[in-house]
């Protein structure tokens, strides 16, 4: 099983720290595409996983984070739907 399938198992479980563990390794910002997608992966599931200390924290440098913090704050306010990130990740 590739790294992808097993970090897609874990989400689906809502087994946050393994999903996490799995897609960071594999993020980065400004990397190719499939980096690219699997950071944005990583901040949906960080949001998701409600650790929004750590997604604040990074938000500070990163743009992907900040959008994420605002897309979450907009949706909690009812102004806008929740889009899931698609992953292309291959």
């Amino acid at each position: 099983m590739r790294w992808t399938e097993r970090a897609e198992a874990a989400e689906e479980l809502r087994d946050w720290d393994t999903a996490i563990a799995l897609v960071s390794a594999h993020a980065t910002c400004y990397g190719d595409s499939d980096e690219h997608d699997s950071h944005l992966w990583h901040m949906d599931l960080l949001f998701r996983a409600q650790r929004l200390t750590e997604l604040t924290a990074l938000a500070l440098t990163d743009l992907h984070a900040r959008r994420r913090l605002n897309r979450g704050s907009a949706n909690r306010e009812g102004t806008q739907h929740c889009v899931p990130v698609p992953k292309r990740v291959t």
